[in-house]
């Protein structure tokens, strides 16, 4: 048997925070103005990537897209040595140079959307005006044809528009996945409170 030298994927979590506040993040616990990484830290980073040869890189955060200005030229160095790279994003912060980017080196990207009802995106995500934001950002990577994965992650909240939400996602010509929020160690009395049981998966069988 020959042996695998070298990873086949890595997640580099580029950034801690993040413009949001979701109730189902695993990183929902971290306080604001959290320090971000150097940009000689990225660039040594990159090297270390590199040198280990894997085949794909998850750019994540926090929100990657807080710190695109330091990360993008790492992207580049990823993508010319060989790499397949994407990002996941909740896709806000997403701009026509980004986009452009996007297309340009392949980038593929998922983005976080809980819900197409405004009021319900709003309360998952601790911010406001989240789904008009964002619908007019995938507008911008659906003209540059950027490949995009929407990622749906579960909750009481969002639940009942998941057969909605779907529905939206198919007429962008977007695909989707639906994720279920797995309860961090030191998870909040919020995040419980919302937390899924036996019946809300039969529902999401059903839809």
């Amino acid at each position: 048997m020959s042996i695998l030298l070298y990873p086949p994927y890595i997640q580099w979590e580029v950034v801690s925070d993040c413009n949001h506040k979701c109730i189902h993040c695993y990183n929902y616990w971290r306080a604001d103005n959290i320090d971000v990484v150097k940009h000689s830290d990225f660039n040594a980073i990159t090297e270390q990537i590199i040198a280990r040869k894997p085949v794909y890189v998850a750019v994540t955060g926090g929100e990657p897209l807080l710190v695109f200005p330091q990360i993008k030229p790492c992207i580049q160095k990823m993508i010319d040595s060989g790499i397949r790279v994407s990002v996941s994003s909740n896709g806000t912060l997403i701009t026509e140079e980004t986009a452009d980017f996007y297309e340009c080196n392949n980038i593929d990207t998922v983005i976080s959307f809980p819900s197409i009802d405004p009021e319900i995106c709003d309360a998952v995500c601790n911010a406001e005006n989240v789904a008009e934001r964002l619908i007019s950002r995938l507008e911008i990577l659906k003209r540059h044809n950027v490949q995009t994965t929407i990622n749906i992650v579960l909750t009481k909240l969002n639940l009942p528009t998941l057969y909605d939400t779907l529905k939206a996602v198919k007429e962008w010509g977007f695909t989707a996945r639906v994720g279920i929020a797995q309860r961090p160690i030191n998870a909040s009395k919020e995040y419980i409170r919302y937390e899924l049981d036996r019946d809300d998966f039969r529902h999401i069988v059903k839809e």
